[in-house]
């Protein structure tokens, strides 16, 4: 295969991607940061560092606030390390082009 043929085949991909990207997966989230910066300070205030209550009121105020898109809280957490910081995670949201993850810090 030669480079023309490459590019002949690789150009016209990422030019559909970029195309997808600009016009159509920024326009899909379901989230306002606005909001869920409101909700999480909400929280915070009423609950400090009680990490369980905290997430099941984070949790209910998600769903009252966006209904079925969230999914339901089961106190399953994943451990995850990345970029070196050791945190759990549970996953709230898995729509088609982004998710909502909640973490806490391990003690």
């Amino acid at each position: 295969m030669n480079l023309l043929s490459l590019a002949r085949t690789t150009i016209p991909i990422l030019l559909i991607l970029a195309l997808l990207d600009k016009y159509f997966l920024g326009t899909t989230y379901i989230f306002d940061p606005v909001r869920l910066q409101e909700i999480c300070k909400v929280s915070i205030a009423r609950f400090g560092n009680d990490t369980e209550l905290l997430m099941r009121d984070i949790h209910a105020s998600l769903k009252d606030e966006y209904g079925k898109a969230i999914l339901p809280y089961e106190n399953k957490w994943v451990l995850n390390n990345a970029g070196g910081a050791m945190v759990r995670a549970t996953p709230f949201l898995w729509p088609f082009v982004g998710f909502a993850v909640l973490t806490r810090r391990e003690p």
